[in-house]
């Protein structure tokens, strides 16, 4: 039975209050922090004989449920994160480790992400004890389940990382065991092994499309308004606005009335400088014949090709961007065909023209193909970061997405007929093809990803820094004029 002693003091004249001496309560006054504790154990915890100054495999004393929290495989989030009652996941031990400073975690697999941020911050996490009694035995534990094993982000106090290896999935975009970014206070890695799996394949540019691909030319959409069955009405200006998926309008000529003023039917748009009988303009008008409306042009000149990136990518302060995909440009629409001219009266008949149909919409540009995923051992990105005694070991980039050609352009629509003897308008012409994407960078495989300062690695941690194959470029759309870039491969590498 725990026993308690007492001390006695005089209160006024005629009360005694008993005091009980603090011990293991934590606070500024607990005699455990100040080495003050009776010498019999029972009357609470030893002193803690605690060198924070140093490596905790060096000061075991450290290890204490009054310096940190602890962490095992076979523990539970519902415990209080003591050496008696650890936690199962790092994730858990930093929620909870309030005014501590220090998470110690056994051997094991800890299938999670761990990241240290705000509030957070200056809480330093040690690997390689021994599950069964704490002892320091150098066996790593191992972290990650995702792209980012570890990130540290916005943090300012100093940050120890030691004994631990950071394992980063293979995944989309790119594989990254540890990412600091906007760190202001040093951050020390120890002992750490930072292995990054493969780099993703950039997906393919694909052909997309930028009109409705089941819309015939002789649907009511796109073809053109006929004139009024057996009078002198036209057929009205077929505007096809929004049947392009850019919004691009063309529009086919209305037709010209028929009857005593006859009129000659409009043109159709835009106008693409076609010669006849292919240039969408409108018929002429009589009383004794007329002319039926021109077919429209046809958009001849391709949207516009992407040209080859320059550029790999950046380091931010969420991980590496691959530059963008760069797509080609849509193709413009064909002109709307000429309304047909109206038909005066002849032996008492009379007709209106009929309007043009609507031009059809150009191609879709290529949808660009997507960089290479990169595989970074270890990205610093604006902070202050150390590695003593570490390996980091980045593996394959991904490659480049091949680009893609451009879409068709769309047929244009049927001509609308004329109201005998009225003349029929003219058919749309064809959209432009759309440009042809670039092909995607390469991705990098890279051990050390800075920008801002360089972090310092020690000799041992230089020696042993690997690197797998850079990622190939994509094939453009156009095969050897916008392809991708090659990706890089090297032990460090400093981002624009």
């Amino acid at each position: 039975m725990r026993k308690t002693r007492m001390f006695f003091f005089l209160v006024g004249s005629a009360s005694l209050v008993a005091i009980a001496p603090q011990c293991g309560g934590g606070g500024s006054t607990d005699c455990t922090q100040t080495s003050t504790c009776p010498s019999d154990a029972s009357d609470g915890p030893p002193p803690l004989n605690c060198n924070m100054s140093v490596d905790p495999k060096n000061s075991l004393g450290c290890v204490d449920d009054r310096v940190g929290i602890f962490v095992s495989p076979t523990g539970s989030d519902t415990n209080a994160g003591t050496k008696e009652a650890p936690v199962k996941t790092i994730t858990k031990g930093l929620s909870i480790v309030g005014a501590l400073t220090r998470v110690y975690v056994c051997a094991g697999t800890y299938a999670e992400n761990i990241s240290l941020a705000p509030p957070a911050d200056g809480i330093s996490i040690y690997g390689g004890f021994a599950c069964a009694d704490w002892s320091y035995s150098g066996t790593q534990p191992t972290v990650g389940n995702g792209t980012i094993a570890l990130t540290i982000s916005g943090t300012t106090k100093p940050i120890a990382i030691e004994d631990l290896i950071l394992q980063s999935a293979a995944g989309a975009p790119s594989s990254i065991a540890a990412l600091v970014a906007n760190a202001t206070g040093a951050v020390t890695f120890t002992r750490v092994n930072f292995t990054a799996s493969a780099g993703a394949a950039g997906t393919n540019g694909i052909t997309g499309t930028n009109y409705d691909t089941t819309l015939l030319s002789n649907d009511p959409k796109i073809e053109g308004n006929s004139a009024t069955g057996g009078g002198t009405g036209n057929g009205a200006a077929q505007v096809c606005a929004g049947l392009c998926t850019d919004n691009v309008t063309s529009t086919g000529g209305a037709g010209g009335q028929g009857g005593t003023s006859t009129q000659g039917g409009a043109s159709g748009s835009p106008s693409l400088g076609g010669l006849p009988p292919n240039d969408g303009a409108g018929g002429n008008g009589g009383s004794v014949a007329c002319t039926p409306g021109d077919q429209g042009a046809n958009e001849t000149t391709v949207g516009a090709s992407a040209t080859s990136p320059t550029a790999l990518g950046s380091l931010t302060a969420t991980g590496w961007s691959t530059t963008a995909p760069i797509g080609g440009t849509n193709g413009g629409p064909g002109q709307g065909g000429g309304g047909g001219g109206g038909h005066g009266f002849t032996n008492n008949t009379a007709g209106g023209g009929g309007g043009g149909g609507c031009g059809g919409c150009g191609g879709a540009g290529g949808a660009g193909g997507q960089g290479g995923g990169a595989s970074i051992a270890l990205a610093v990105f604006s902070s202050t970061v150390s590695v003593n005694s570490s390996v980091l070991i980045a593996g394959n980039a991904g490659n480049g997405g091949k680009g893609a050609t451009g879409q068709t352009g769309q047929t244009g629509g049927l001509n609308g007929n004329g109201s005998t003897p009225g003349c029929a308008g003219g058919g749309g012409g064809t959209g432009g093809t759309g440009g042809t994407s670039a092909g995607g960078v390469g991705g990098i495989s890279v051990g050390v990803l800075y920008k801002g300062n360089a972090p310092t690695l020690d000799s041992a941690s230089m020696t042993a820094t690997t690197f797998g194959t850079a990622g190939t470029k994509g094939t453009g759309g156009t095969a050897g004029t916008n392809d991708g870039i090659d990706g890089v491969a090297m032990a460090t590498m400093q981002s624009p």
